[in-house]
């Protein structure tokens, strides 16, 4: 059964992701993930927060973004809430590596790079939040 262990919440300021990696890696490293599963959270979880204050609040310094760890039996699920523009994962598709470059693209490669290093990264928008949940099993456990 999954119960709530950590929260943090932070201002929409770039300045506060150092806290949000730290805080990622000490649920991490309590939750028993390997040193290289919890580096990959942490990057994912660093990326979901950077998107909802650079594409959310579009740098607005006033919002804020929750981050909530939950652990469960063989995995640590933490989800980043925001209240800014909404995210529709519809509108954007996660391409190959190659394919954004071959496109020239300069968006999307976050998104890429929370679902390859990720075991599942969810999107949903229930109101007027936005969430990301992304989930890091322990030990490859399927």
């Amino acid at each position: 059964m999954a119960r709530c262990t950590h929260h943090l919440t932070i201002p929409s300021r770039t300045s506060q992701l150092a806290r949000v990696r730290r805080c990622v890696m000490e649920w991490a490293t309590e939750a028993g993930l390997s040193d290289a599963d919890a580096q990959a959270l942490q990057m994912a979880v660093d990326e979901a927060c950077a998107n909802a204050i650079e594409h959310a609040y579009g740098g607005r310094t006033d919002g804020r973004v929750e981050v909530e760890a939950m652990m469960k039996r063989d995995a640590l699920v933490v989800t980043v809430r925001h209240k800014g523009e909404p995210f529709d994962p519809k509108l954007h598709t996660i391409s190959a590596l190659t394919t954004m470059r071959d496109q020239r693209r300069i968006h999307g490669y976050g998104l890429h790079l929370m679902q390859r290093l990720t075991d599942d990264l969810r999107f949903r928008t229930k109101g007027k939040t936005s969430e990301v949940r992304l989930t890091k099993r322990r030990n490859g456990s399927a």
